[in-house]
């Protein structure tokens, strides 16, 4: 469990685009429980259409490891599966 209060020591993220690294630690889930993070993302305004990613969709994946505190690295979870996984946003330019 974590304490609200504590929610921005739990992330890190160099807030930089394309291809980085949102890290939740020292999260503890409970036997029969779940523990649902939700990202959200904006394009910032006035972007250049060529900075966009040319197969039109923003992919995400996400990773559960097995030892908490170690930095999201290491081995990943056994029991989670598919892990890692991933899922693609499609997005259209009107």
């Amino acid at each position: 469990m974590f304490d609200i209060d504590d929610f921005e020591a739990m992330m890190t993220n160099d807030g930089a685009p394309n291809g980085q690294n949102l890290c939740l630690q020292n999260v503890t889930v409970s036997g029969n429980a779940s523990f649902l993070a939700t990202v959200h993302s904006k394009v910032r305004d006035n972007w250049p259409q060529a900075s966009l990613p040319n197969d039109e969709s923003f992919d995400f994946t996400a990773t559960l490891y097995e030892n908490t505190n170690a930095g999201c690295s290491g081995a990943v979870h056994s029991q989670a599966s598919p892990n890692p996984t991933g899922t693609s946003l499609p997005f259209t330019i009107k």
